[in-house]
């Protein structure tokens, strides 16, 4: 199997419930609409905040899965 190149990018995605700002991995030459349009049901972002829309504390996370149909917008930072 080939590895995929990848490269890093930070962004914060808005939910319906909560903001996210991490670390998205993609394929180097693939945009991010590529990512949220693929076949996939979960993008990964490392290295996260959370912030939750009824608690004004932000929760850090290394690892947080975000189901792509509660995506409303997705920001490169």
């Amino acid at each position: 199997m080939i590895p995929i190149e990848k490269s890093k990018i930070r962004v914060r995605v808005t939910t319906t419930k909560n903001v996210i700002c991490g670390t998205l991995y993609k394929a180097t030459n693939a945009r991010t609409i590529d990512l949220l349009n693929s076949k996939e049901r979960f993008i990964a972002l490392t290295d996260a905040v959370v912030y939750k829309e009824e608690n004004p504390e932000k929760i850090k996370q290394s690892f947080v899965a975000v189901n792509i149909q509660s995506i409303v917008s997705v920001e490169e930072l």
